[in-house]
């Protein structure tokens, strides 16, 4: 007897995908989900399994759909805006963040995320105000911590790149390329002692981390070229 084709559940199919790590078939599962109906939890599914693929394009647009689907959703936004730093597209990252930012001033990575973004666009005043606000809203954001620091070495201002650097580097999730920039600002102030140590805790975390050998090996050679302090006569 005739009868009507099975109706298949393209959401779970995506899910049951993407949690097996066959992303590309999670994918089109979630493509098809969302020619169905387009639903916030389809469209955060379907950009997660589009950033796995590599195509951001298609993430970030998935997250932006999902935010205007949900008024209260601050987090879709936000991932839109740290992947429109890999794609380049600054303004639109900036859009992103600031209506995050709108929905909920209290997200301490919202705030990072707009630093990096002046960061991107090399207007470090802007960038540093924006990781002093994540810091005001979470004392503990290390990673604003180590992204002004960083800016601040970009800029010269070593002392401030060490103070923010040293917080960082006292703070979970501490990560190796945290120390590396500490061992740098650490040399611009002229403590190479602590630099060399610095760079050595970077490859104790991470032991293959190439800038992190190149600068112990560059501040090495800096040591052993430089000359012995001579003895004073009475």
């Amino acid at each position: 007897l005739p009868h009507d084709a099975p109706e298949i559940d393209h959401l779970a199919e995506a899910k049951r995908a993407f949690a097996e790590g066959t992303y590309e078939s999670a994918l089109l599962a979630y493509r098809r989900a969302a020619y169905d109906g387009k639903t916030p939890e389809v469209l955060k599914g379907l950009a997660r399994a589009a950033r796995r693929v590599g195509d951001r394009d298609l993430a970030i647009l998935a997250w932006e759909e999902a935010a205007e689907l949900d008024p209260a959703d601050a987090e879709s936004l936000v991932r839109a805006a740290r992947l429109c730093i890999e794609t380049g597209e600054i303004a639109r990252g900036l859009r992103n963040v600031d209506s995050a930012i709108g929905r909920d001033p209290e997200r301490a990575d919202a705030h990072n995320v707009r630093g990096r973004l002046w960061m991107a666009r090399q207007q470090y005043h802007k960038a540093i105000l924006a990781f002093e606000d994540a810091i005001d809203v979470d004392p503990s954001f290390v990673w604003a911590y180590n992204n002004l620091g960083y800016v601040y070495l970009l800029i010269g201002e070593y002392d401030r790149a060490v103070e923010n650097l040293e917080i960082a580097t006292s703070l979970e999730p501490v990560r190796a390329y945290m120390y590396n920039n500490l061992g740098l600002a650490y040399e611009k102030v002229g403590m190479l002692a602590e630099a060399s140590e610095a760079y050595r805790e970077a490859l104790t975390l991470s032991p293959e981390y190439v800038n992190a050998k190149i600068n112990l090996s560059r501040l090495e050679r800096r040591l052993a070229l430089a000359p012995t302090p001579q003895g004073t006569e009475e």
